[in-house]
């Protein structure tokens, strides 16, 4: 390669690259999080070429350019600022944790601004679900007891501590799912979810069996299922085989 084409390249490559370092973007944004609380986590952001001043801010009130973040102590930024790291850490996740993050990059010369957000929703596994009409049980199964002359009965099934709500399906043994009227209530930051399935009471439905099955983000694996399963039961009919 001639002398002076290999100086002419060399000068434009240099001059390119240091036209590119005066730009600054992100090489990994942040992104919503769901988490169980509890949880430590890291919402990530890492900059190329961060020229500017970098902090974060959260539901809009900056926190400031410190990375320990003493007025919050379970707060910190973490990574190499070398690399342009700026990951905010979050230690064992509260429901006042929850909220809109973003992180932010002042401009710099011709760099423009750059802001990132991130949802972060807090979450807590339903533990418990239960039928609540007047029930019995018969070898471990809960039974359900039916007037054959009533024109409908209720069946009530809730599922407390939940984050966000739970929803309820109501399933039969061959799978196939009924509609049914549900309720939400909230307190100290948990749902509770009460569903209503009514059933007109006939022969068809004596020892069939039912289950009142909770549905939850949390819930995502045959390891953890939730669910109260019964049986119904005809009383006072004409005649039963």
């Amino acid at each position: 390669m001639p002398l002076n084409l290999f100086i002419k390249l060399f000068i434009f490559f240099t001059i390119l690259c240091l036209s590119n370092s005066q730009y600054q973007y992100f090489q990994v944004q942040p992104h919503d999080i769901s988490a169980l609380i509890g949880s430590n986590i890291t919402i990530p952001c890492v900059i190329t070429s961060p020229h500017g001043d970098v902090q974060w801010t959260k539901d809009g009130l900056a926190l400031g350019y410190d990375r320990q973040l003493a007025a919050f102590p379970s707060w910190s930024i973490i990574g190499d600022e070398n690399c342009g790291e700026f990951n905010f850490f979050i230690e064992s996740l509260k429901f006042e944790d929850e909220g809109i993050y973003a992180c932010e990059v002042s401009p710099y010369n011709n760099a423009p601004a750059l802001k990132q957000v991130a949802n972060i929703k807090t979450l807590v596994r339903p533990e418990h679900v239960k039928i609540i009409n007047n029930q019995s049980l018969s070898n471990e199964t809960t039974i359900i007891r039916m007037r054959f002359d009533e024109k409908t009965h209720r069946i009530n099934c809730r599922v407390d501590g939940a984050r966000p709500a739970a929803h309820i399906k109501w399933i039969n043994e061959t799978g196939h799912e009924f509609s049914a009227i549900s309720r939400t209530f909230i307190k100290d930051n948990l749902f509770s979810t009460m569903s209503t399935l009514t059933l007109i009471p006939s022969l068809l439905l004596h020892k069939k069996r039912f289950m009142c099955d909770v549905r939850h983000e949390t819930l995502n694996n045959n390891m953890n299922l939730l669910r109260s399963l019964f049986e119904i039961q005809i009383t006072s009919p004409p005649n039963i085989p």
